[in-house]
């Protein structure tokens, strides 16, 4: 991010926010901003270093700019569908393990609608001569890829039980009244 390529007016946006770097410089130079992080490792690096930003510190840009500190940031994190049962599957050490997930995604999961889950939950001799790795790339194949997060327009569906505070959340973030 290059300060002399943005206009204070301007909004910043990091698809690939890392450990912030970007999104911190565009804080100190007063830009608003938009960073997206699809790793675990946000809360750890990222979050943390805004908190420091907002109290002060100095690093970066921040003598340039007689950066004191202040401003604020909204965290969110995208409601996991498909997304929670591709950590699952890729964290599982045994076949027994992986034989106990499919029963689970047989029913919860949002499958490729040309997956026939059945074949392989049912000792599927291909499926069953695969390596454990192999066999866990195949399940994650199976499972819709659109389907990774909730879409906003799903939010009031009682099937994902969202609490009310996150549906309040949600909607005052995108400038809805609580009505919509």
């Amino acid at each position: 991010f290059r300060i002399s390529l943005t206009k204070k007016e301007e909004i910043v946006l990091d698809f690939f926010m890392g450990s912030g770097t970007s999104i911190a410089a565009a804080l100190k130079t007063q830009r608003q901003f938009i960073g997206l992080e699809q790793l675990d490792y946000i809360e750890d690096l990222a979050i943390e270093r805004f908190k420091n930003v907002i109290s002060g510190e100095q690093t970066g840009v921040s003598q340039r700019c007689n950066w004191e500190g202040g401003g604020s940031f909204v965290y969110a994190e995208l409601h996991e569908l498909n997304q929670k049962f591709v950590n699952r599957i890729q964290a599982i050490d045994s076949n027994d393990e992986l034989f106990n997930l499919i029963e689970r995604i047989k029913t919860e999961a949002f499958l490729d609608f040309q997956v026939h889950i059945e074949r392989i939950a049912n000792d599927d001799e291909d499926f069953l001569a695969l390596s454990l790795e192999e066999k866990k790339d195949v399940l994650i194949q199976a499972l819709d890829a659109n389907q990774m997060y909730l879409n906003y327009s799903e939010i009031d569906d009682a099937s994902y039980s969202i609490p009310d505070d996150v549906k309040a959340f949600n909607r005052s973030f995108y400038g809805e009244d609580e009505e919509s």
